[in-house]
């Protein structure tokens, strides 16, 4: 029998009680959990890392037609973290139907991936800012993808699992 005594993202640890013929044992174990798998192949994260813009692909249900909007990408290659955002911020459409219904594409070229928006973390949005500064320094509309107001409408493009 287990018992969860305590709780944490990176570690759980738990009690076990093991049964040796002499009686119960107590002893303490951690472990942790496989992930699944939130990096894209590692050339698709050159391609992303050098392209200057992706489609991003939404829908406003899952059936319904299939919107494409170029937008900008970010890459932090030390981790293989995808990152998009809205220029409009909460106001842009492809950004409000990925909140709707996470599950999407991006085109790359001739390439379609199928991902999934997660919403991006504090710590994240403040890396992707400093990720889409270094990637667009020298381009005129840089500053706007870096408003406050634009901030929250930060994605994490993860691979979708089907």
């Amino acid at each position: 029998m287990t018992q969860v005594l305590e709780k944490n993202p990176e570690l759980i640890a738990i009690q076990l009680r093991t049964y040796t013929g002499r009686g119960i044992v107590m002893g303490r174990a951690r472990c942790s959990f496989a992930q699944m798998p939130t990096s894209f192949p590692p050339s698709l994260l050159r391609r992303l890392t050098r392209a200057y813009s992706i489609k991003i692909e939404t829908r406003d249900q899952p059936d319904a037609p299939l919107h494409r909007t170029t937008i900008w990408v970010a890459v932090d290659e030390a981790t293989g973290a995808v990152y998009v955002r809205s220029v409009r911020g909460p106001r842009g459409n492809w950004y409000r139907r990925l909140l709707d219904n996470p599950e999407g594409g991006m085109a790359l070229s001739d390439e379609h991936v199928d991902v999934k928006a997660v919403p991006a973390s504090q710590d994240e949005i403040v890396l992707a800012s400093d990720l889409f500064r270094r990637k667009y320094a020298n381009d005129q509309h840089m500053l706007a993808i870096q408003r406050p107001e634009v901030l929250p409408a930060t994605f994490h493009l993860v691979p979708r699992e089907d």
